[in-house]
């Protein structure tokens, strides 16, 4: 028995950000040349059986993604709590 992979597999994506980085769009292609492949070949001396199987695995994904309300001043934490250290 010969298992054979051919599995030559394209994958390629494209993102674009707009608005401050809210609103993102992402473009991305699998199997784009269809190359997913395999063989499988099996022998004896009374039986030859040759299989070829090849998927439909191309595809086009779209994703678009918008942030709601997202904080433009984060705070970064300094003086946290100092009014309770001040107190004791």
């Amino acid at each position: 028995m010969v298992l054979t992979d051919h599995r030559f597999v394209v994958n390629m994506g494209v993102t674009k950000s707009f608005f401050d980085e809210r609103l993102s769009v992402a473009l991305k292609g699998h199997d784009l040349f269809h190359g997913q492949t395999m063989d499988i070949k099996f022998y004896n001396d009374r039986l030859n059986i040759y299989q070829f199987s090849r998927w439909d695995t191309r595809e086009l994904e779209l994703t678009v993604r918008y942030k709601f309300n997202t904080a433009r001043n984060r705070y970064k934490g300094t003086g946290a709590g100092q009014g309770e250290i001040n107190r004791m």
